[in-house]
């Protein structure tokens, strides 16, 4: 059920609820049926891997309810399953298993690195009291670039400049540097030696970070239309001290928060026809645009499906036969459909074609046929 206090959600504050946010209800009450059954696992020992699906580790949840036994056997058995055991002092060690019984633990050898209880990397790096992130690592789980400035020691992103140190041919950006562009703050905790990056209500535009934070994405979420201007082909007129901002011609409505304009979320899907998906407990919003195939001169619908591009097939064909889809060596696999039942072909199984350019977010994407 929700509830009317939305931030004791995630607290053992109920007898045995679960406790949801609204949002959440509304969205399980459209694809649930009465009488469905559920399974409600007891899990306090989970594995997880960085962004990478590289470099395990292993964090601990508190037996709250007394219900696991030997769990200090339960922990060095997987330890020693994952190949870190013996990479933990014996000291540290106990003093982890201690501490596990009261809160949240991880179990590493390194550093541990978190974005919203995400686990990132344990590639961190800690010199002049201050912490240094696995650029890659960093770039990877964001879907960003930060390109280097030869001879300069830094990268930038968003037109703004970060220190950068290379140890060994990997390059290390300061987390004090990511909360001044990006926003957020970090917290470490010295007990397990995990520093955890706390960003709420970020936006993500196909898949890649868009600059500006939204507001309220838990019951009525405004999103800063700054950084999506350009992307969305958003039309700014400006005329007798007033601004207007169109998208095909429709006026689309907007307000200010911290001087700085932001739209309603669902105008916004309304508008550009994009799909958004909230993620209350990783605290992000996701945004789908799907891309303009640019080809040959013309301009053809691309969509974006479990993070793989599909282009029109037209591009292919001028006859839209599914049958014909043998004779280019189309597999029906390969296909999706929109609304109107055309068909999208996925990029990738077009051996024939390659992309030659495209916008950061890829929104815009221009492909050309391969040389013989």
């Amino acid at each position: 059920h929700g509830n009317s206090n939305p931030a004791s959600i995630g607290t053992f504050a109920s007898a045995g609820c679960v406790r949801m946010y609204e949002r959440d209800v509304q969205e399980l009450y459209k694809i649930i049926s009465y009488y469905e059954s559920v399974k409600i696992q007891y899990e306090l020992l989970k594995v997880e891997r960085d962004v990478d699906g590289e470099n395990p580790i292993l964090v601990v949840y508190p037996d709250y309810y007394s219900m696991e036994e030997n769990i200090a056997d339960k922990i060095e058995n997987k330890l020693t399953e994952l190949g870190i055991h013996n990479q933990i002092k014996k000291e540290r060690l106990d003093k982890l298993i201690n501490q596990s019984n009261k809160e949240k633990t991880v179990f590493s050898s390194k550093y541990t690195y978190f974005i919203n209880n995400k686990y990132v990397t344990n590639d961190i790096l800690y010199a002049d009291d201050m912490f240094y992130i696995n650029k890659r690592k960093f770039e990877k789980f964001f879907g960003i670039e930060l390109p280097s400035i030869y001879g300069e020691n830094k990268c930038v992103y968003g037109g703004q400049k970060i220190y950068e140190i290379v140890v060994e041919n990997k390059k290390y950006i300061s987390y004090k540097d990511i909360e001044k562009i990006i926003g957020g703050k970090h917290k470490y905790n010295a007990n397990d030696q995990s520093l955890e990056y706390c960003l709420e209500n970020y936006i993500l535009l196909n898949n890649k970070l868009v600059l500006g934070l939204g507001y309220d994405l838990i019951n009525s979420p405004i999103v800063p239309l700054k950084n999506l201007i350009k992307p969305l082909d958003i039309d700014i007129q400006i005329s007798k001290n007033t601004t207007k901002l169109t998208y095909k011609g429709e006026e689309i409505k907007y307000s200010y928060h911290n001087d700085e304009a932001y739209a309603q979320l669902n105008d916004i899907v309304e508008t550009f026809g994009i799909t958004a998906n909230i993620h209350t407990s990783g605290r992000y919003l996701e945004l789908f645009s799907d891309p303009l195939i640019i080809y040959n001169d013309s301009i053809y619908k691309g969509k974006i499906h479990d993070n793989e591009l599909y282009v029109s097939y037209s591009i292919i064909s001028n006859v839209f036969n599914i049958n014909e889809c043998n004779v280019f060596g189309i597999n029906s696999s390969s296909l999706i459909y929109n609304e109107y039942g055309f068909p999208y072909i996925k990029f990738s199984d077009l051996d024939d074609y390659k992309i030659i350019n495209s916008d950061i977010y890829n929104t815009k994407i221009y492909i050309e046929k391969k040389s013989l």
